[in-house]
């Protein structure tokens, strides 16, 4: 998989990332699925569905070749992060990803891909807006019929 979209995408605030992928390996290294370039990530940490924009906000253990959607929304003061539709808790960092680097097999840690997915990507969803907690359920709602999750 290769990124053809505007690298700077989400160099400002606000935006909320939809991201379907699955791990392949039982590894508790780190595997980014999402990369921007300013060390902002979407993916498996500690063995648990993670992300991490200065500071991690860790959702559940990860679970090998099982498809989850992912839902990461960052407004000024506040990032939220949620799993298959629940909620995995907030934080008040306002870092941006910067440039998209990396998707899943391509992900790693700046340009040197260190820290690859070792799973699957099976959709990515952006939206340049904070979505309302009607249009997230919504999108949420879509992915979880589109993919039986």
């Amino acid at each position: 998989m290769t990124w053809t979209g505007a690298t700077n995408l989400l160099n400002a605030l606000p935006f909320t990332i939809f991201l379907v992928y699955s791990y392949r390996a039982a590894s508790s290294a780190g595997h980014r699925a999402f990369q921007g370039s300013n060390n902002w990530l979407i993916g498996p940490y500690s063995l648990k569905y993670s992300f991490y924009n200065g500071a991690f906000i860790d959702g559940p253990a990860t679970t090998q070749n099982l498809f989850k959607y992912v839902t990461v929304r960052q407004v000024t003061g506040t990032a939220e992060h949620w799993v298959n539709g629940i909620s995995q808790g907030t934080n008040s960092n306002n870092t941006t990803p910067g440039a998209i680097i990396g998707l899943g097999e391509f992900g790693g840690s700046g340009a040197g891909g260190v820290e690859p997915l070792n799973g699957d990507i099976g959709e990515v969803l952006i939206y340049t807006a904070g979505l309302s907690v009607s249009d997230r359920q919504s999108v949420e709602s879509y992915l979880a019929t589109k993919w039986g999750l």
